[in-house]
């Protein structure tokens, strides 16, 4: 399971209200606000990301983004991600 610290840390707080997820989420509100605000790391996520230069850090953190997105209409399919740019950049070294 995801610790959903560092999910917040990364994409913000959840956009819609606890009422809607399958499961009970004891650390979560009833409005959908994380209980635990002081568990949150004071990090930016793109700080932890070391091992890509500028370019493909803010590229792959684009695509994350796009697929991890809380709410599932804003969320993109694999066909939607194939042509984005940290993809492309990947084949384009591949080759």
């Amino acid at each position: 399971m995801v610790d959903p610290s560092l999910t917040i840390m990364v994409f913000g707080q959840p956009v819609y209200s606890i009422e809607i997820w399958p499961c009970p989420v004891t650390n979560m509100s009833i409005i959908g606000k994380f209980l635990y605000e002081d568990l949150i790391p004071d990090t930016n996520i793109a700080d932890t990301i070391t091992l890509l230069d500028e370019k493909e850090r803010d590229n792959f953190l684009s695509f994350a983004k796009m697929m991890l997105a809380w709410l599932p209409e804003e969320r993109k399919t694999a066909r939607e991600l194939q042509d984005h740019p940290f993809i492309q950049q990947e084949k384009e070294d591949m080759s």
